[in-house]
């Protein structure tokens, strides 16, 4: 990515120093795992918890922004937001529909 936003004329990205790496592995072993749990337990209600993880994710985001990030970031916070709402609507649109839904 860094060539990228060198190219964008938005500068180098810093270089990944070992604490970096590690939080990043341990996220992405979070993100692995509750990949797999919505993969294999098709459970609805587990939208709503995966919809607010990503709002906290875009919140996140923001704050990466507006505290001089890369602007490249928005290329991951406008699908994220938007996916968030959906997946909060659509556990709630089923809701409406199938009561069960947020119950079972």
């Amino acid at each position: 990515m860094s060539p990228l936003n060198a190219s964008l004329g938005l500068g180098a990205l810093p270089d990944l120093d070992v604490h970096s790496m590690l939080f990043a592995n341990f996220f992405g072993t979070v993100v692995i795992i509750w990949s797999l749990v919505r993969l294999v337990w098709n459970d609805t209600r587990l939208a709503i918890y995966d919809g607010v993880a990503r709002g906290f994710f875009s919140a996140w985001m923001g704050v990466a922004l507006f505290s001089g990030i890369t602007p490249l970031v928005w290329i991951f916070l406008v699908p994220e937001i938007l996916f968030a709402l959906l997946q909060i609507a659509g556990f709630f649109w089923l809701s409406c529909r199938s009561p069960e839904v947020a119950e079972a």
